[in-house]
């Protein structure tokens, strides 16, 4: 912790011995560059004195606070973690969880760009004044200086471009996991606790949570699955708990930025420890493997990509940069009728560090369904004559008892609901078939790398959407995950099969990786006489 010292006494980093008392915690951005951070070099140094004119504006408004408050000790994350120690950081980062929920409050720097930037500072408001005549020829007019209202529409304080804080990722569990924060804006201070919002001018004066208010409700939400008994709101079953975690949790917190995508794990830690703590559940980089089929419905936007180093099994949402997003709301509810086809076998992530909810270095998991060998051929209309790609997608299905090949168009320019979402851009690759393993489903070149024989897949690739890139042709495994229908509308829905997209891995022999999610609707090729359940067959499938 930062002792805050006083007026005339220093500030300090204090090695705690196991005492209790009230901190407060700082929520900050860092900004491009941290100027001013705790390092192996400069700890001991920390410990006996920081010099005020060292520490950048924002610290320095933080421990302005602390001390006006009577709070002797600060929470600083870049200073209280030793930031080029790598097992410090994992075992302080793991703990974020408890200093934030902990804490007495949370100092919130909610426009501050970095942390040269400061909190405490004048304020810009947006005003102007009035001329107001006297009612008397004789009498000069009166004049009123005005401010415009802040929030407009009842938006709230906490919304709008002046919210830098809540564009980074790493603040989206201090805000959830906080009791009480105190927000200082450009424009003026606001308060949230699990009771309440108010803002400093007024203008905004709920005296709970308005439900119209979607972040609220989420908020809320929030603080039943942390802290159970103390929110109003309350999660009826397991299956709300997780739903919350996929669609609220999860969607929102992707959409915020990090400095360093290596921390998109590590920056959810300490939600992931809070929610592990109320299930019992076991945590899967990012999934939840009492809810495993349900995560694994999730989809990328057109601009995903590949990391460039490992960062979770391609099963996992954090294995794709870019936006995500699970396809399905309201599984479980009575107006959806939900088939399961495939179901787990087993599961597992290895952690990279001493943190079990944060980074991975490797993770499988076995499902058993239904699955069909099939060919994906992706080819681009324009043929390189323009810069931006049209691409096509076509699945060619082997029919073994006919001997036929069926083809759909999973995926075309121009189609209102295209079927297919690759994680990433596709592009050929060469996967590993297990020893003894022999591919008698599709016609496809294989061919032996050492001891091991290959077989042509398709895989991931870190290319953009508009790179030019070579007709793509390779084995795929479709795994039938399952099935939904929305009985509620008033014209017979169509029922809608989810898959699994699955190339060969190109790493593990015998595995297989995620390529991108399908929706077939009806199944496409039962006019051919034979459906899914006639070409399918159960299998066990290791997706790594």
């Amino acid at each position: 912790m930062v002792h805050v010292g006083s007026s005339q006494a220093s500030p300090f980093l204090y090695e705690s011995k196991g005492e209790q008392g009230a901190y407060l915690a700082l929520s900050h951005c860092w900004g491009t560059s941290q100027p001013f951070t705790t390092e192996r070099s400069t700890i001991e140094q920390r410990k006996a004195c920081i010099h005020w004119d060292s520490l950048p504006k924002t610290f320095q408004d933080a421990i302005i606070v602390a001390r006006k408050l009577g709070v002797s000790y600060l929470w600083i994350d870049s200073l209280c973690i030793i930031q080029d120690g790598l097992e410090d950081w994992q075992v302080e980062s793991s703990q974020m969880a408890k200093i934030y929920a902990n804490a007495h409050m949370t100092i919130a720097a909610l426009s501050a760009s970095s942390d040269t930037a400061g909190f405490i500072s004048s304020r810009g408001y947006p005003s102007s004044m009035l001329s107001l005549p006297s009612g008397n020829e004789t009498d000069p007019p009166s004049h009123v200086g005005v401010r415009r209202t802040l929030h407009l529409h009842n938006s709230g304080p906490l919304s709008g471009p002046h919210c830098n804080l809540f564009e980074r990722a790493w603040t989206y569990q201090e805000r959830l996991l906080s009791r009480r924060v105190l927000y200082y804006s450009d424009q003026e201070i606001s308060w949230e606790c699990r009771g309440a919002t108010y803002c400093e001018c007024g203008s905004y004066k709920p005296s709970k949570f308005s439900w119209e208010d979607d972040f609220s409700m989420r908020l809320h939400q929030a603080y039943a699955v942390l802290h159970g008994k103390e929110s109003r709101v309350k999660f009826t079953s397991s299956h709300d708990m997780y739903d919350w975690w996929r669609h609220s949790a999860v969607s929102d917190y992707r959409r915020r930025k990090l400095t360093k995508e290596s921390d998109r794990l590590p920056a959810l830690s300490g939600l992931a420890t809070a929610f592990q703590a109320l299930t019992g559940d076991t945590y899967l980089a990012g999934l939840w493997a009492g809810d495993l089929l349900h995560g694994l419905l999730w989809s990328s936007s057109e601009n995903g990509r590949l990391p460039p180093e490992y960062r979770a099994p391609t099963w996992a949402w954090p294995s794709v940069d870019g936006g995500t997003f699970f396809i399905i709301e309201g599984l479980g509810k009575r107006n959806q009728n939900i088939s399961w086809f495939s179901k787990k076998i087993a599961a597992s992530c290895t952690p990279a560090g001493s943190d079990p909810t944060g980074a991975v270095k490797g993770g499988h998991t076995t499902l058993y369904g239904p699955v069909t060998h099939s060919e994906l051929m992706i080819s681009d209309l324009q043929n390189g004559k323009t810069a931006k790609s049209q691409l096509v997608y076509e699945l060619f299905i082997k029919d073994e008892p006919v001997e036929s090949k069926q083809t759909i168009y999973i995926h075309r320019p121009n189609y209102l609901s295209p079927s297919f979402s690759p994680d990433t851009v596709l592009v050929g690759g060469d996967g590993l078939l297990a020893e003894g393993e022999i591919e008698d489903t599709v016609e496809s070149e294989h061919q032996e790398r050492g001891k091991v024989k290959t077989q042509r897949t398709v895989r991931r690739s870190r290319l953009l959407p508009d790179d030019p890139r070579p007709a793509v042709r390779g084995t795929v495994l479709l795994l039938l995950l399952m099935s939904s229908k929305d009985t509620s509308r008033s014209v017979n829905d169509s029922s809608r099969y989810r898959f699994l997209v699955l190339g060969r891995s190109t790493t593990v022999a015998g595995a297989f990786e995620r390529n991108g999610l399908l929706t077939l609707v009806d199944f496409p090729w039962e006019h051919h006489g034979r459906n899914i359940h006639a070409v399918a067959r159960m299998a066990e499938v290791t997706i790594v």
